[in-house]
């Protein structure tokens, strides 16, 4: 594991994003609604955002197409939220 500034670590295993659970519940949506919007198991989505086992950065980009912010809000590098102009997502 490559240790990166402000990024929690859960043991020594997964990076751990409180972020996703803090917009998850800004937006008023439940582990179920961000699972079944986002392509994933309500079980698998509960896991990542409790750290429990490491997200892929294809499901980390998933995340912010879907909360419109930036990857580096995720994985608090930034306080900003306002992503980076995109390319065009393939459906």
């Amino acid at each position: 594991l490559v240790a990166y500034p402000n990024v929690k670590n859960c043991g020594e295993t997964c990076p751990f994003y409180p972020r996703i659970g803090e917009l998850r519940w800004e937006r008023h949506l439940s582990c179920a609604e961000v699972a079944r919007r986002t392509g994933v198991s309500p079980h698998t989505y509960r896991n990542y955002e409790l750290g429990r086992v490491p997200i892929r950065a294809k499901f980390v980009i998933r995340l912010a197409y879907f909360y419109n912010v930036s990857i580096d809000y995720i994985v608090e590098l930034t306080d900003q939220r306002e992503p980076h102009q995109r390319k065009k997502q393939d459906a």
